[in-house]
């Protein structure tokens, strides 16, 4: 694995000039890593995923109101919520597969809140990196809805294990999502992904989170175009924003 830290301290040098000591992580649909295929640190500050969305922003400042203290961005890419999840936390794990969109985070973010806000490169189809019962509150978007239902819940047994008595899991989860290429409006990489409606994807949660005390809300619809995407295409999905309790 790819220490995250040695690359930042190493290509600090190369911020300035936007030259990439890595190369772009390939997407492997098939073995469950979904990533952009980009070199972050030549696109500009703020996510390429576009701002963040209000309904998600209103349930994060509602939700984790209390300020835990360690606060697990998972699948946090290049930072689209990182940082103001940070109001939220006493300190905030970026999680990612990818280290080239966590190098873009560092390069923008200013030097009085890296203390609090920490970067880890880790595959989530794996045991993440962490003590159990170490984390306080998890936030993820825009991610676990791509993972097969088996592999969902695997990845659901770890967010459990890592979760203290009592933590609190936010999740913004796509739904009913279409993805059509630009110029054929064809079907964009067929059977690659699930695409799960409303009922489907509360049904495939609620089993995946035994012992929390799960909450469903509607989410922001989204409609966007991907240019850069080989081949671009353009998807529609609406978003279930779900909120889960740990039992103690």
């Amino acid at each position: 694995m790819v220490s995250v830290n040695s690359l930042i301290q190493k290509s600090k040098e190369h911020f300035m000039t936007k030259k990439s000591l890595i190369k772009p992580m390939p997407s492997d649909d098939k073995n469950g890593i979904f990533t952009e295929d980009k070199d972050y640190l030549k696109t500009k500050k703020g996510s390429i995923w576009g701002k963040m969305t209000k309904r998600t922003i209103t349930k994060i400042s509602e939700f984790f109101g209390n300020k835990p203290h360690i606060l697990l961005d998972l699948g946090c890419g290049d930072g689209r919520y990182t940082r103001f999840l940070k109001q939220f936390a006493d300190k905030v794990i970026g999680l990612d597969i990818d280290p080239s969109p966590l190098l873009k985070i560092m390069r923008d973010l200013p030097d009085f809140e890296r203390e609090n806000i920490k970067l880890v490169q880790a595959n989530i189809k794996k045991s993440l990196p962490f003590e159990t019962g170490g984390i306080d509150a998890v936030f993820s978007t825009g991610l676990l809805h791509l993972f097969e239902p088996n592999v969902f819940r695997k990845i659901a047994l770890e967010i459990n294990r890592v979760l203290r008595p009592e933590g609190k899991v936010l999740l913004d989860f796509g739904i009913n999502i279409k993805r059509v290429e630009l110029e054929t409006e064809l079907p964009y990489k067929p059977g690659k992904k699930p695409s799960l409606n409303r009922k489907e994807a509360v049904d495939m949660i609620r089993s995946a989170f035994p012992g929390f005390e799960i909450k469903f809300n509607d989410g922001d619809k989204m409609k966007r175009k991907f240019k850069d995407a080989n081949p671009p295409y353009k998807i529609h999905c609406e978003n279930l924003l779900v909120t889960a309790i740990k039992n103690g």
